[in-house]
């Protein structure tokens, strides 16, 4: 045990005011909207181009490899971001996460063969992953337990709203 596991992160109090709360809230938030966006959007606009680039780059058959490959990292990445911000910080990590992503959007983009645009989907899970346990940590620490669910229809409006520009932005 290291001893920044010996002390415990700096819990929000269990009651606060309204304003104290919106304050708290709202400090977060508008920082980790973006990341909370990103990391949705992206799996929605790869959705819909995703026939057309495989159909272009003649891989019909290796396309559902993208999307797998993707999930399969995220879901590995996840507990090891949220380990990681434990330990480094959470919002070190989120920033970290959000570097991985785009080193994985660039190599996706720049693809010129099917092997580098799943190998570029492959690091995007890697930072997707952290981007959506850290973004949901960092509002953790913000918001007391008891009064999360307030605030979760802000976070569903971010899901919400990347989910319905993504189709468009992909080709849709």
């Amino acid at each position: 045990m290291s001893p920044r596991d010996a002390t415990p992160d700096p819990a929000p109090p269990a009651r606060m005011s309204p304003a104290e709360l919106r304050a708290a809230f709202f400090g977060t938030f508008p920082a980790v909207a973006p990341a909370i966006i990103l990391s949705a959007i992206d799996q929605t606009i790869v959705a819909t181009a995703l026939p057309s680039i495989a159909g272009a780059m003649g891989a019909v058959e290796s396309m559902s490899w993208v999307v797998v490959g993707y999930l399969i990292t995220a879901t590995i990445a996840a507990p090891v971001y949220g380990r990681l911000g434990d330990v480094f910080g959470r919002r070190r990590l989120l920033l970290v996460a959000l570097c991985v992503h785009a080193l994985g959007a660039l190599i996706a983009a720049t693809a010129g063969s099917f092997a580098w645009l799943i190998l570029g989907r492959l690091v995007q899970g890697a930072g997707g992953g952290g981007l959506t346990t850290l973004t949901m940590a960092l509002i953790g620490e913000a918001v007391p337990p008891r009064e999360r669910g307030r605030f979760q229809a802000w976070i569903a409006a971010c899901f919400t709203f990347a989910s319905s520009l993504g189709p468009v932005a992909g080709g849709g």
